[in-house]
């Protein structure tokens, strides 16, 4: 029993040890020039504080190179944020639901713009029929999961979603 709680006891050492560490990193200096990126705006900028935008990415692993997608952009805040992280060897798709677009011009309007950016493809698509590309290291959404549950929308939009969410992910991806 008391080598069973000494393995136990060194175990969490070793994990709580890499979890200190890992706090420890500054996302604000790894993530600095995707927060000056010039493709991302001044609101974007001035928003990055109450976001926590440069912990977000640290938390979400985002690397140059990889494919993500934003799910239910919104006006575009991450899209922007995730094209200027993945450069131009990485790529973003910006999906929004054909329902948001339908009851918001603006969210239409932020798709259009997404598209602009070289390395995004901006994508609406019925919201229980998500467009997702096969291969996504990431599919991110935020502050918009729960709309998947609203009224508006089938009981099972969201097991939808989490279907096609997690079968365009590669093994090991994150959602």
């Amino acid at each position: 029993m008391r080598r069973v709680l000494v393995l136990a006891l060194a175990a969490g050492l070793v994990f709580t040890t890499g979890a200190v560490a890992l706090q420890a990193a500054d996302p604000g200096a790894a993530y600095a020039s995707v927060l000056a990126d010039p493709i991302r705006t001044d609101a974007d900028r001035e928003r990055d504080t109450a976001r926590h935008t440069a912990e977000t990415l640290a938390f979400a692993q985002v690397k140059p190179g990889q494919k993500i997608a934003d799910m239910i952009i919104g006006g575009g805040y991450f899209t922007r944020a995730f094209s200027a992280a993945v450069g131009p060897e990485g790529h973003v798709t910006a999906w929004q639901p054909d329902e948001f677009v339908g009851f918001q011009a603006s969210y239409g309007e932020a798709v259009t713009a997404a598209d602009t950016l070289a390395n995004v493809d901006g994508v609406t698509s019925p919201i229980g029929a998500p467009a997702f590309p096969a291969g996504l290291d990431l599919i991110f959404t935020a502050q918009n999961y729960h709309d998947l549950h609203l009224k508006p929308f089938a009981a099972d939009t969201a097991t939808k979603v989490n279907a096609a969410a997690f079968a365009a992910l590669k093994p090991g991806g994150l959602y």
